[in-house]
């Protein structure tokens, strides 16, 4: 089947051109933030239809293209300069008219009677990597609406959490989206499900902890290194900076730290991380953020094996 590429040469007004885009997933945001997902076309430079496609544009037809599976169609269309590619996207009409069989493939048409501008990027500054995930070029890319991703997040996230931390664990997920749960999984494997000091399951009482906080460094958030899979005790102490661990993996205790706290809690001298989970390599770089952990604690707390 012969597919002809949309392909067009649109001017941009200087109104337009303000809109940067960063990433393809900017397209869920604002009219079409219900969307489950996209199909984006990434179109290529051709002289000589400008005229033609900038009139399909305005009254809300593509030109010919493979079937899209999806109601919202996006176009990635390269503009004059050749670096930069201008996003119009449209929800397509109810049933065969908005595809309608033409050429060996399908015109689109959508609600409303013409496509939506909603930004542009320019390969100098943004990668087609950077920009769609891959190195796409001249080809299709099914986007998935990270919005619709988080609500399995969170079917996945409560399945297994006890009734009393649910809505703790709802809100870390809407926050923080698909990066925690990845970040979760990744401790949950490295760790055996059990916990990083006690070396049990505690009947899945198990929070997956950032040692240096998600607030304080958003490069660390999603790496495992960054992480300790503790009981929900430990997990409350070591947050609030009540427990911490020095370079060799030992357990250290606040000045602050009551001994009926100790007790309640499950705290007692010679606990240590199980570095037998642990790579060598990845053991180096946690030591480094429990030094940072130490630091931002230790003021306030003062430590004491």
């Amino acid at each position: 089947m012969k597919i002809v590429a949309l392909t067009t040469e649109i001017s941009m007004s200087p109104a337009m051109k303000t809109n940067r885009l960063k990433n393809i997933q900017e397209i869920f945001l604002g009219r079409f933030s219900n969307e489950p997902s996209a199909t984006v076309q990434i179109c290529k430079q051709s002289s000589g239809a400008a005229a033609e496609n900038e009139r399909l544009l305005k009254i809300g037809e593509s030109e010919v293209w493979p079937h899209c599976k999806t109601r919202l169609f996006v176009l990635a269309v390269q503009d004059t300069d050749l670096d930069t590619y201008n996003i119009w996207a449209g929800r397509l009409q109810a049933g065969k008219n908005g595809q309608s069989p033409v050429d060996g493939g399908y015109r689109m048409r959508v609600e409303g009677r013409r496509f939506h501008h909603l930004g542009s990027y320019t390969r100098g500054t943004t990668s087609h990597l950077d920009f769609y995930g891959k190195n796409a070029a001249a080809s299709r890319v099914l986007v998935a609406n990270q919005l619709d991703q988080r609500r399995k997040d969170i079917d996945e996230a409560i399945n297994d959490v006890p009734s009393h931390l649910v809505d703790e664990v709802l809100r870390l997920v809407r926050a923080r989206g698909s990066t925690h749960t990845w970040f979760r999984d990744q401790l949950r494997k490295r760790w055996g499900r059990k916990c990083s000091v006690h070396g049990v399951e505690c009947n899945g009482q198990l929070i997956a902890s950032h040692i240096v906080a998600w607030k304080d460094d958003e490069k660390a958030r999603g790496d495992p290194n960054n992480g300790l899979l503790l009981s929900a005790p430990l997990d409350a102490l070591f947050e609030e900076g009540l427990i911490s661990f020095d370079t060799a993996g030992s357990m250290l205790h606040s000045k602050h730290l009551k001994k009926a706290t100790k007790e309640i809690f499950g705290v007692r001298s010679g606990q240590k991380i199980r570095w037998d989970c642990v790579r060598a390599s990845d053991q180096k770089e946690m030591v480094k953020y429990l030094a940072q952990h130490r630091f931002l604690h230790a003021a306030k707390h003062g430590y004491a094996d």
